[in-house]
């Protein structure tokens, strides 16, 4: 049985004060206002588009099973792979593609 454990630790909790203060330079740049919400803080900021997977190395860094396309032995598990965002986090799909990925590796050793 597959068991999925989540939780925030000390690095992620401990980046919100930059966080706060990365959003509030990049609103400040376009003439932006900032509006707090009530509900608090969550880890809602996630880094996607970073590491853009894809079909091609001249415009992306990983291909289909996140293997870099520069570094045959560097895969890269994060939703940093993800090109764009739907709707709702990306977790569980990150989560999917990790799967993936070391379903990958078991068959290639």
């Amino acid at each position: 049985m597959l068991q999925v454990n989540y939780q925030l630790d000390s690095y992620v909790r401990g980046m919100r004060a930059q966080a706060y203060r990365d959003f509030a330079n990049f609103l400040m740049a376009f003439n932006g206002e900032i509006v707090e919400a009530p509900t608090g803080w969550r880890n809602q900021y996630h880094i996607m588009g970073t590491t853009s997977m894809g079909d091609n190395p001249r415009d992306s860094v990983v291909d289909a099973h996140c293997r870099s396309w520069d570094h045959p032995n560097l895969f890269l598990t994060t939703t940093g792979v993800m090109p764009t965002s739907a709707t709702v986090n990306p977790t569980l799909t990150g989560i999917a593609l990790a799967l993936r990925l070391a379903d990958n590796l078991v068959r290639e050793l």
